[in-house]
């Protein structure tokens, strides 16, 4: 009798990108960035899509090189991704940012090599509230682990992407939260993986 060969379960790793990869502007609280892009006014979670000229230029503005600078030891981690492991998981990039920031992303990502690691990159180019597109991607992705920074994000994905491990990725507070896993480095979640 031939021997059994157990089948091999890849997992399917997504990341976003914003404080993942690419930092917030320098001297500018992430707190300050965090309310201004979300819309208070409203009793859920919802945040502001930039439609006329002016607000879609000051976001392409807060988005530019010098603005936007590099996390570089996880984007060194993302590029000798897995550690050991045989079986290679599949590597996602989600991101919520806007089709206004497409081309600017587009060309950041190639600068700060974060194309190649990844067996695809998705933006929100439809413009959708970035909680309900991320949440379509983990589905539609079969996403295992989910690596975020926004913690309200993350705490609706619980609610509606029950099937994915997500993690907070959190190095800047010594805050942590009793539902969701906090993370202060990408190394970290070698302790999730199959």
């Amino acid at each position: 009798m031939g021997k059994i060969i157990p089948k091999i379960s890849i997992m399917n790793i997504g990341f976003d990108l914003d404080r993942i990869f690419i930092n917030y502007p320098p001297f500018v609280p992430a707190r300050a960035i965090d309310y201004f892009h979300q819309d208070h006014s409203k009793k859920r979670l919802f945040y502001r899509i930039p439609k006329t000229p002016l607000s879609k230029f000051f976001r392409r503005l807060i988005h530019c090189s010098p603005m936007r600078p590099k996390i570089a030891k996880n984007i060194r981690f993302i590029q000798n991704f897995p550690y050991h492991n045989p079986h290679k998981p599949n590597l996602y990039l989600i991101s919520s940012r806007y089709k206004t920031l497409e081309d600017i992303t587009r060309r950041k990502l190639k600068e700060y090599n974060l194309v190649e690691p990844f067996d695809a990159i998705y933006l929100n180019i439809k413009n959708q509230q970035p909680h309900i597109f991320k949440a379509g991607m983990l589905k539609k992705l079969k996403i295992n682990l989910f690596v975020d920074d926004n913690l309200l994000v993350l705490k609706y994905l619980k609610k509606h992407c029950p099937k994915t491990q997500l993690l907070w990725y959190n190095p800047y507070t010594k805050e942590k939260d009793e539902e969701i896993p906090t993370i202060t480095g990408l190394e970290e979640i070698k302790h999730f993986l199959k």
